[in-house]
This record gives structure tokens, sequence and C-alpha cells, in this order.
């Protein structure tokens, strides 16, 4: 039986957001994860922990894995995303992430593989991102105004200043996003 995916596996979804590129050695994913790399600055994953995951995922039917003879040498798995690996990856890149909270990991790492799949799709992934924060933002805003009677108003006023106050900073990285990857697109 398979186990759906959510956004809060972000890691199995690096995994298949990385194969989106062609069929990869395990070795040559775990690299993508070392030490000093970009993925690694947004998400520790060991190679024990990669190798777990591509297991799961191929007993999922996401990826598929294949074992290829190399003479002399240990024979190596390549793995490759499924149909439906495929239809599941391009499904979460798309989708902008629900709250402010979701920006620390499923944001970076969606943008990030967006972007090495297509400039335009990355920006696309940001003004998505960015009108669902504008509506949110509003609904916050309104929210405050009118939740301001009881004995813990004061308090509430002061969540919601947080919340509203992290919107905001949300939308303004998005601007910068939007503005350096646009740059970078017309350098590369």
């Amino acid at each position: 039986m398979r186990r759906p995916l959510t956004a809060a596996e972000p890691a199995r979804h690096a995994l298949l957001g990385l194969l989106l590129a062609g069929p990869s050695y395990g070795y040559d994913l775990a690299r993508a994860f070392a030490p000093g790399t970009l993925l690694d600055t947004i998400m520790h994953l060991g190679a024990s922990h990669l190798y777990a995951l591509l297991t799961q995922l191929e007993r999922d039917g996401l990826v598929g894995g294949q074992r290829l003879e190399q003479g002399s040498r240990p024979a190596r798995r390549v793995f490759a995303l499924t149909d439906a690996g495929r239809e599941l990856v391009q499904h979460w890149l798309d989708e902008p992430v629900e709250r402010p909270r979701d920006i620390l990991l499923d944001f970076p790492l969606k943008l990030y593989l967006a972007h090495r799949q297509d400039p335009a799709r990355s920006a696309a992934l940001i003004a998505r991102q960015r009108a669902l924060f504008v509506s949110y933002l509003e609904t916050l805003e309104l929210e405050q105004r009118h939740d301001v009677a009881g004995e813990d108003a004061a308090f509430r006023s002061l969540l919601y200043d947080g919340r509203i106050g992290r919107t905001r900073s949300a939308l303004a990285w998005f601007d910068g996003c939007a503005e350096a990857l646009r740059v970078t697109s017309h350098v590369s």
C-alpha cells in the first residue's frame, strides 16, 4: 500500500526534486547534501537517512532503482522518478506554503528546485507565494481589528502583531528573492 507524501516531508520531496534532472546514483544524491553545499544549508540529510528515504520512496512507487554492474567494481544502484513520483513532485513544487512558519524549510527547498528546473518556474512560485501571503496578511489585520474584547485582548493583540510582523517580513523576503533570482537568471 502506497503511503501518500505530504508537505511535512521535505527531505523526500527534495530527493524527488533532485531526480527531476534525471536518474542518479544514491552517492550523487548524497553529495548534493554534503557539508558546505547549498542544500546542506537548508537541511541536513546524512547518507544513511538519504538511503533509507530512497528505499521508502521506491517501496511507495515514487522512484525506481536499478542495479548496474560495473565489472570488477561493486554494483551500484541508479534511481529514477516513476510517473507517480514526477507528478507528485511537480505538484509540490508549484504549491505555495500555507503559513510563514513553513518558509524556513519547505519554501527554500521548493524555490531552489524550481529554479534549477526553470527560472520562470521559480518566479511563478514566488508570485503565487506572495499573493497567498498578501491575502493571509489582510486576514490577520482584519481579525486583529475585530478581536479586541475580553480579558486576554492585549495578549491576543501581541500574538497578532507577531504574526503580522513575520508575514510582512516574509513578503519583503519574497521581493528580495524575486529580484536576486531575476538578476542571476540574466547573468547565467
